[in-house]
């Protein structure tokens, strides 16, 4: 497998092909960047994701003072928010602030209906917002019919999904960390029988979240990674959906051997609670996650054990000798930020009035929050107080809602660094930074960059459905028959004519 070094530059090398409330009175036009005098406050929504949302939090009123506007957020949880926004797009009734990939095939759809509204003009006048990306990144996400920008994108860097596990617990067994899916089912079989944190109902491994993306690791170490396309085994100057593979169905009959035995939460997919908040309160001894957080997490596991240390799995060696990794995607992204053809001049001002403003004076606000509050300055540095130490002494400012309510998040906001995560001791950090280099030493590729073909945008979220449908049905219920449920599955992407977009995305993307 060839390593990618996930560089702003390695993520944007390839192009992409890419009823709201009123507003109060305005004038719409900005000079130099700087915003309209205004006679009062701009109303406008925002339709995006989030898990937990609290609209009485402090931040919020903050924004709004110091930008002469109304923000109506309207957060759907994760799992569910692209067939909400889908279903709100569909419907006509737009709300003006939408998140959405540049990569979504409803991208595209949304861009051919004329739903959304070129940003060009107000990129260009306030600077801050033309500076927060390299000129590469506005070229990447022009669309290619009219060369203009309709999306604020969101590129993370390496987030890698990566296993978490008790390590403290792995330590009192007397255990190695895990290097095979074998190992790991042996880990989970010890934290069930011996159970070394005396946990009350323990759940050795709960997914982060109800989603099959949480369970990818497994996945990729059958050979199988999710929704991602690759050289297929028998021609490799030829792309085919990994998950169309039979390694697709051995992955899943991994996982669900682990719900059968009695190793996975049986909530997962059925429930609606958040399997990371399992691990969080050390009900759970695994789960999977993101390793830039260990100081999220470790604090919230020592509320309830005070000695409890957390641990990453970075990759899992299969059956077959395939090591796991974690799926990039040249010019990958999370849900940038579009605006619909439902927003007013005025709401179009407010909009950009408020993002120039996060990058400029409420760019501490958002990263810090408020002195005193959640963060501390400890010599000459401001470094963030815990989420639950700030829940506790002053709950209108969970720290939560700073992830919540910016509207553009440039990429230096992600960067691994002792600026964005201060917060983290020295010895989690340098853990840490070692674990994000591991992982980036091991990612596994998605040659699927371009996608703007009318079959690939009509098809494609029907295969994506049909790829967690049937890996609910095998993972959830051990008396399916997985062969007929996989071979039900293949017949149905049939119908969803994945051979029709296989040829589509092997036009788009030739392999080299």
């Amino acid at each position: 497998m060839k390593h990618f070094k996930m560089t702003v530059s390695a993520m944007i090398a390839l192009p992409l092909a890419l009823t709201a409330c009123s507003g109060g009175d305005v004038k719409t036009e900005p000079k130099d960047g700087k915003a309209a005098v205004t006679k009062g406050p701009v109303q406008f929504t925002i339709l995006q994701r989030g898990d937990s949302w609290d609209p009485d939090n402090a931040y919020l009123p903050m924004m709004e003072q110091a930008t002469n506007t109304k923000m109506m957020f309207q957060q759907i949880p994760g799992t569910e928010y692209e067939n909400k926004r889908n279903v709100v797009m569909a419907s006509g009734d737009y709300p003006n602030v939408i998140r959405v990939r540049g990569t979504e095939a409803l991208y595209q759809k949304y861009l051919q209906d004329s739903l959304l509204l070129p940003l060009d003009d107000y990129i260009n006048k306030y600077p801050s917002v033309k500076n927060a990306y390299p000129k590469e990144v506005w070229d990447a996400n022009r669309n290619p019919k009219d060369g203009k920008i309709y999306l604020l994108p969101r590129i993370t860097g390496l987030l890698p999904t990566t296993i978490s596990y008790r390590k403290d617990w792995l330590e009192q067994l007397g255990m190695a960390e895990p290097k095979t899916t074998d190992e790991y089912k042996t880990m989970l079989k010890a934290f069930k029988d011996k159970n070394p944190g005396k946990v009350k109902d323990l759940i050795p491994f709960t997914p982060n979240n109800n989603q099959i993306s949480w369970v990818s690791p497994f996945l990729s170490a059958f050979g199988s990674d999710y929704m991602a396309w690759q050289p297929s085994k028998d021609n490799p100057k030829r792309l085919v959906l990994s998950n169309t593979l039979p390694e697709y169905k051995e992955g899943l009959l991994y996982v669900r051997d682990l719900r059968k035995e009695g190793l996975m939460d049986t909530e997962w997919m059925v429930g609606k609670s958040r399997g990371l908040f399992k691990f969080y309160g050390s009900q759970s001894g695994s789960s999977t996650d993101w390793p830039q957080y260990i100081d999220l997490r470790t604090e919230a596991i020592r509320q309830v054990d005070p000695k409890g240390k957390v641990g990453y799995i970075t990759s899992l060696k299969g059956p077959k000798g395939v090591q796991s990794g974690h799926v990039v995607t040249p010019n990958e992204q999370d849900l940038g930020t579009a605006i619909t053809k439902s927003t007013t001049p005025e709401q179009m001002e407010a909009i950009f009035r408020v993002i120039n403003w996060q990058l400029t004076d409420g760019y501490d606000l958002l990263k810090y929050g408020v002195e005193g509050k959640t963060y501390d300055v400890v010599n000459g540095q401001k470094v963030r107080r815990g989420r639950d130490a700030v829940l506790k002494d002053n709950p209108k400012y969970d720290l939560y809602m700073l992830d919540r309510i910016p509207l553009i998040e440039p990429p230096r906001n992600f960067e691994f660094n002792k600026e964005n995560f201060g917060q983290i001791p020295a010895d989690d950090f340098a853990y840490s930074s070692q674990v994000l280099k591991d992982a980036e030493s091991k990612v596994h590729k998605n040659y699927m960059v371009l996608g703007d073909d009318p079959v690939i945008n009509d098809n494609l979220n029907k295969i994506k459905s049909a790829v967690d449908e049937v890996a609910s049905k095998i993972i959830l219920d051990p008396n399916t028959d997985a062969d007929k449920a996989f071979a039900e599955f293949l017949d149905k992407l049939k119908q969803n004519k994945i051979d029709e977009v296989t040829e589509a995305v092997n036009k788009l993307n030739p392999v080299k």
